[in-house]
């Protein structure tokens, strides 16, 4: 038996399909079941949520009348509403019609009963819209339609809730309104959750709800009530599974994704495309679902086979065959009479795309999908493109394909046990039919035979035959199931014994290593014998006559190296690669560059030690450079009796990656790190625990400004040593820049501060940025990990770090900076000294200022006292008068205005007076810390202290919270999150997660006598939190610094009886913490448009689970944060005007109620005015900006991109803007890339370093043709290649030749003279490809005068 299935798309609604009669009736009828039930899945944010199963009864439509002999019927029409983004969702149930009848107590009808299921967070921002329809019969005959109106409830459980029914349609909520018409008419409904219908939720699609009336496969009876029971499944096995694809498709589908490639990314290289898997998918359908367990996951893997030819129309086509040589099981497989599910199966291709720029992409292409009733055999035509799977996935266009894509198999089902029950059972003594038959014809002659018996023996027969062949069938199941296993089990071995041969090989290559760092570690350890010697004797001639004001205290000669500490130094040097979680080189070097510091090797130490750096041979302090992470115990950091620590930061050197030298438009030789220039004047940024982003002083290298050693230096590839900029021009200080950070636990207002600060240096990393002081560019970021610097119990730690530091654009990693950071303890009771004369000691303080006393007031106070001692408005008015002429120097008269808004804030500061009384009879008092960001539970356990139930009103008092109209203290009462923190905290369960009941500002709770329950109260606050103001005032007032800044404040709980009586309470002071920003991330767009920004995510010391994305949150409504991918976050936001910046956090949880805050990030956003240049590759254009000044400033013109945009003399050097005019400044634009670079160009005070004014440079290249193409193998790096050039002019011209990529291609003459129409060879060396086979380098022509 064979089904011919053909399909046609028009507006991707109208499916016609053409069926073998024998199965024709039963495809149509299960598309158009299918296409009735379809659903519109909702558009919600909720992570990996279960879905729950819910039940909405609609009881009873109150306020109609029914008038003499008419029949009256009603009808509900049900949908979900998303709030947020306006649109419906789901599918819309239709009730059937409902009969009303006239009782004693007024009109009834039936109830009716719905039912979905759906994935949400605490609060989902859904809708249950219901539409209420009449209808007037006569006879059974509609003659009238009307509309009675539509409501909608929130989506909660509640029970007997009234809806008053609006006028118009339901539609109108699309268009964002919120206040409608109402109606006479009302509706009453319940909503609860319903675990028997989650229990068969697989059945039906999320947010599709169904109800009376509707049948679905696999239930045993239609839906009627909140009954469900499952119907016996089946598990169906698809054997000799082949696909026959024609050659030419995989030609057809490399030229699609081509253009795919270039319309999507821009890209027209001829880049590898490469099929990594070619697969069959097959689920089973219901009409509602898919019901298999793997739903659409479920496939196999085709092996490639061999090439034969089929006929078509007589011609012989070339086809190859896909095949798989075991069995696909599918379960969850229900058959009823009418046969309403069929096989749905998908044929999909994984591809691998090389892309320039983001490396591989991976994507998965659908060729085509085709639906089977259940057979036996089939041999069926995919159903290709262009249109849509029937899960809306597009199809790729295979249009121009003329032969079919053919997909044949056999089906078979694993369970008989349906079958075998409708067997008649008999009893041992009672002979079968087939033993009558066998007796004998006189026995068959003497026993007439009925005419039933005979038709019971026939259908015996018939069932024993169909027992057979589905015996057989099972037995051929299980054969292939062998065989399968067979296969595994050998590919298994395979690899078992290549992982072997691996491992030996491994080994012995670690033992060749070991050998040879053995030989190397002997030498070395002799050179650093003698260097320390050396060193030594130089330290005891030049040892200075004050204290030392370095980190070192002493210094002593290097000790011999026992053998375990020479085992360590052995591996710490072993090149080992470093694991990575990442899927792409980009993605690499983000996870190098976030966990890639490395311990100082002894080479490093030696070679700066040459350098005059001499505290790193100190034994004092212990170096932690080879203990393990995993070791350190945060418990035992907790004990620490020194809990005074002096954190010390000193930057010792930075080695650049230098990438060229470029002299092709500029007289001199200039350093480049990759784009930007290499900079010679920096400073830091440091991110550390809570204490404000601080700027150092300026810093140098040592030997920058004599540029010829600094040549030398960074050609023979040695560090930079830094410097202090102030050491250089006055001698004052050391020259070492030391940094220190002082964490004094007597600053902090709570015990546990100490606790606080080693959960930072366990969980926490610090953010280091570094800044070119000339430029006010930002040149690279870097993150160490402070889990090392942990004292445990020692006086002091210390680590020695080399740490990559990343590009601005989180693309390559710039150099490694190499840094000493150490972590001095001290006893509360010792006085805090500094450790470095020199080092900036930052400290936490509270800052109080005070106002002279300004006599003039006083005295004209004085002459006034007589005119305003009897009049109390007097009185009132010249207060007034007085503050303001304290606090805003003015003394502009007082109005009756002014004082009527005097009188009301008296009101309210009465009323806040009040609530302060109250609270002192409050026993019950507790203090938390709670951090930014992260929600703080905070639990009360309350008793009914009487004998009999009682229902008690649970009032919370927060006035800054109602002032502000904010929410950051409340009381948990949502079931779900509820039951979280009991299962995951271990809180007292109470006698029902649903007993506490909203009502207004209160809330209710019935407790039985003497009953007791723990309530739960949670705060999390995302706003600032000022570290100046760390104590508790109750007289401050709520002001514009208020609804930015958390301070510390005081909230009330009452419990009272329903009569008023005070039963109990609790104080709440809330002292937040300062916001520990875990990384910062900048950048510069054009103001007054839609952007939309991506960014890696810079996680804490530990990345997060891969199994799950974290959850986000923008503390920034008007931003939109998602997960791009499971690495990158995209941002989308409207630029505000130019100056006015963005500043807000992303904060990322992995749980859904912002208990466990796993990383928090700051994004700064900064509007700049732009403009955007179109330019041919490989020329330069010139442009110009203009600057307005409102005093005359000398300024110089930087740009982060050089080698594209720069500016020419006199506009290269310093520059004064004149005041009061116009000031012009012009500028170079060339591109010898294919892509669009944006450039940020900033105007620098020389005198102050202040930023003057920024702009955003987008630069858009336009692409000449290409007048010669050479193919080049390149085989090595010795071999140069000469290509011909003719000079086209007939005028004697000095040309230049400029590479698109000067790593790849190095032309050795890049200047030539040419006569008129005079050919010269053109010597040029490949230097490197990469790790991709090919590489295409273009070469820019053209007179030195204009390019």
């Amino acid at each position: 038996m064979t089904i011919e299935v053909r399909t046609q798309y028009k507006n991707q609604e109208t499916l016609i399909i053409e069926c073998a009669l024998e199965n024709q009736a039963q495809l149509k009828n299960w598309y158009k079941f299918s296409k009735l039930h379809k659903c519109v899945p909702p558009a919600l944010n909720v992570g990996d949520f279960e879905s729950i199963g819910y039940c909405v009864t609609l009881k009873s439509v109150n306020g109609i009348n029914i008038k003499n002999n008419t029949q009256i019927s009603l009808r509900l029409l049900v949908n979900l509403f998303n709030k947020e983004t306006k649109e419906f969702f789901g599918r819309t149930y239709e009730s059937p019609y409902l009969d009303l009848k006239q009782g004693s107590d007024g009109v009834k009808h039936n109830q009716i009963q719905i039912f979905f299921h759906l994935r949400h967070n605490i609060d989902p921002p859904v809708n249950i819209v219901v539409e209420v329809l009449q209808f007037e019969k006569q006879d059974q005959i509609v003659v009238n339609r009307t509309t009675l109106g539509w409501t909608f409830f929130s989506f909660v459980n509640q029970e007997n809730t009234k809806s008053t029914l609006r006028k118009g349609s339901s539609r109108l909520l699309m268009t964002g309104q919120t206040t409608f018409d109402t109606t006479n008419f009302s509706i009453i409904s319940d909503m609860v959750e319903c675990k028997q219908f989650t229990n068969v939720k697989f059945l039906i699609p999320e947010a599709a709800i169904c109800g009376y009336g509707d049948t679905i496969l696999g239930l045993q009876q239609t839906i009627a009530d909140d009954s469900f029971k499952v119907n016996q499944d089946e598990t169906a096995f698809i054997s000799s599974i082949q696909v026959q694809v024609p050659l030419t498709v995989e030609s057809i589908f490399e030229d699609l994704l081509r253009k795919y490639k270039k319309a999507k990314y821009g890209d027209e290289s001829q880049g590898e495309i490469k099929i990594t898997s070619k697969r069959l998918v097959c689920a089973y359908h219901n009409g509602w679902n898919y019901t298999n367990t793997r739903g659409l996951n479920n496939y196999v893997t085709l092996d490639e086979g061999p090439l034969f030819k089929r006929e078509f129309d007589g011609q012989q086509i070339d086809y190859k065959k896909l095949q798989f040589n075991g069995a696909l099981d599918i379960n969850r497989v229900f058959r009823d009479e009418q046969n309403k599910g069929v096989f749905v199966f998908q044929f999909e291709y994984d591809v691998e795309l090389m892309v320039q720029n983001l490396g591989k992409q991976h994507i998965t292409i659908i060729l085509g999908w085709f639906p089977l009733a259940v057979c036996q055999e089939f041999e069926e035509e995919m159903i290709t493109g262009p249109g849509k799977t029937l899960n809306d996935k597009p199809i790729i266009d295979l249009s121009d394909e003329q032969y079919p894509i053919i997909v044949t198999g056999k089906i078979s089902f694993g369970s008989i046990q349906q079958d075998i029950k409708y067997v008649p059972q008999q009893s041992m003594n009672m002979p079968t039919l087939t033993e009558v038959e066998r007796d004998g014809p006189s026995q068959a002659l003497s026993i007439p035979e009925p005419e039933s018996l005979r038709d019971d023996k026939l259908k015996l027969k018939k069932l024993e035959q169909q027992i057979k062949v589905l015996q057989s069938e099972r037995q051929l199941s299980a054969n292939y199931l062998t065989q399968d296993y067979d296969n595994k089990l050998m590919m298994d071995k395979q690899k078992e014994m290549e992982y072997k041969n691996m491992v030996q090989e491994m080994k012995r290559q670690h033992e060749e290593e070991i050998t040879r760092i053995m030989s190397q570690y002997n030498e070395l350890k002799t050179m650093l014998i003698e260097l320390n010697a050396t060193q030594q004797q130089y330290l005891t001639k030049a040892q200075p006559t004050q204290p030392m004001t370095s980190f070192s205290m002493n210094q002593t000669t290097l000790y011999d190296q026992q053998e375990q500490e020479k085992w360590k130094i052995i591996e710490s040097m072993t090149s080992v690669p470093r694991k990575t979680f990442y899927k792409s080189q980009h993605q690499s070097l983000l996870l190098e560059a976030q966990f890639g510091t490395k311990n100082l090797e002894r080479g490093d130490i030696a070679l700066l030690t040459q350098f005059g750096i001499r505290q790193l041979f100190d034994q004092n302090f212990e170096i932690n450079e080879n203990e393990d992470l995993k070791q350190k115990s945060l418990q035992y950091e907790y004990q620490d009796e020194k809990q005074h620590s002096i954190i010390l930061f000193q930057f010792l050197c930075f080695r650049p990656r230098i990438t060229e030298q470029i002299d092709d438009l500029e007289p001199e030789k200039n350093f480049y790190c990759e784009e930007g220039k290499l900079p010679t004047r920096i400073y830091f940024k440091i991110n550390f625990f809570d204490f404000p982003i601080y700027d150092t002083e300026r810093m140098l290298y040592e030997n920058g400004l004599d540029k010829k050693q600094f040549t030398n230096t960074l050609n023979q590839g040695q560090p930079l040593i830094y410097i202090r900029e102030s050491f250089i021009q006055n001698g004052s200080g050391h020259k070492e820049p030391v940094l220190q950070f002082e964490v004094d636990q007597t600053q902090f207002n709570f015990s546990g501060a100490y606790k606080f600060f080693c959960d930072y240096l366990y969980h926490k990393s610090v953010t280091i940025e570094m800044w070119d002081a000339d430029s006010q560019m930002l040149f690279g970021t870097m993150k160490i990990p402070m889990r090392q610097l942990m004292r445990q119990n020692k006086g002091t730690s210390c680590i020695m770090k080399k740490v990559d530091i990343i590009a601005p654009e989180f693309k390559r990693i710039k150099g490694e900076i190499q840094v000493i950071i150490k972590n001095i303890g001290q006893r509360k009771d010792t006085t805090v000294e500094s450790f470095s004369k020199d080092a900036k000691n930052i400290k936490k303080t509270k800052v109080v200022s005070s106002k002279p006393i300004n006599v003039s007031i006083i005295q004209s106070t004085k002459n006034l006292e007589s005119m305003v001692e009897k009049d109390e408005n007097q009185r009132i008015k010249e207060r007034i008068r007085r503050f303001k002429q304290d606090q805003f120097n003015t003394s502009a008269p007082v109005t009756s205005n002014n004082i009527n808004e005097i009188n009301r804030f008296k009101d309210i500061k009465k009323n806040a007076f009040i609530q302060s009384v109250i609270q002192d009879y409050v026993s019950n008092e507790k203090v938390i810390h709670p951090p930014f960001g992260k929600l703080e539970i905070i639990p009360y356990e309350f008793r009914n202290p009487y004998e009999t139930a009682q229902t008690f009103n649970l009032i919370i008092t927060d006035l800054e919270q109602e002032a502000l109209n904010i929410n950051e203290f409340s009381l948990i009462t949502n079931p779900t999150e509820w039951e979280y923190f009991i299962g995951n905290e271990g809180y007292p369960r109470p006698p029902d997660v649903k007993m506490i009941k909203p009502n207004g500002k209160m809330h209710n709770i019935l407790l039985d006598g003497k009953q007791a329950i723990t309530l739960l109260f949670k705060f999390i606050t995302l706003r600032e939190v000022d570290p100046n103001m760390n104590t508790l005032d109750e007289n401050r007032q709520i002001n514009e610094n208020t609804k930015r800044f958390c301070y510390p404040r005081k909230v009330a709980i009452f419990v009272n009886t329903t009569d008023g009586r005070n039963e109990g309470g609790l104080r709440v002071k809330i002292y937040p913490r300062p916001n520990i920003v875990d990384f910062i991330y900048r950048f510069f767009e054009r103001d007054n448009r839609n952007v939309q920004i991506t960014f890696p995510a810079m996680y804490s010391y530990t990345l997060p689970t891969q199994t799950k994305r974290p959850r986000l949150y923008c503390n920034n409504q008007q931003v939109t944060c998602d997960w791009l991918n499971d690495f990158e976050i995209r941002l989308g936001l409207r630029m505000p005007e130019v100056g006015k910046n963005l500043d807000f956090n992303v904060l990322v949880y992995s749980d859904p109620y912002q208990r466990d805050l796993v990383s928090n990030w700051q994004v700064l956003i900064n509007s700049l005015a732009g403009v955007q240049i179109e330019v041919p590759l490989g020329q330069v254009n010139t442009s110009k900006l203009t600057v307005n000044v409102e005093v005359a400033t000398q300024v110089r013109f930087f740009s982060s991109h050089p080698l594209t945009l720069w500016f020419p003399k006199p506009f290269d050097q310093a520059y004064t803007l004149q005041q009061g005019r116009i000031n012009i400044a012009t500028f170079c634009v060339r591109l010898l890339t294919e892509y669009t670079q944006k450039v940020l160009i900033t105007c620098v005070d020389v005198n102050s370093d202040r930023l003057v004014r920024s702009w955003i440079v987008n630069v858009i290249p336009t692409v000449p043709p290409v007048s010669q193409v050479f193919d080049i193998k390149w085989v090595d790096l010795t071999k140069f290649f000469l290509v011909n050039y003719t000079n086209k002019l007939t005028n004697e011209v000095n040309l230049v030749f400029i590479p698109s990529n000067a790593e790849i291609l190095d032309i050795k003459q890049t200047k030539i003279l040419f006569k008129p129409q005079e050919t010269r060879e053109i010597k040029f060396q490949v230097r490197r490809i990469g790790e991709s086979e090919k590489a295409e380098v273009k070469i820019f022509i053209g007179d030195e005068r204009y390019i």
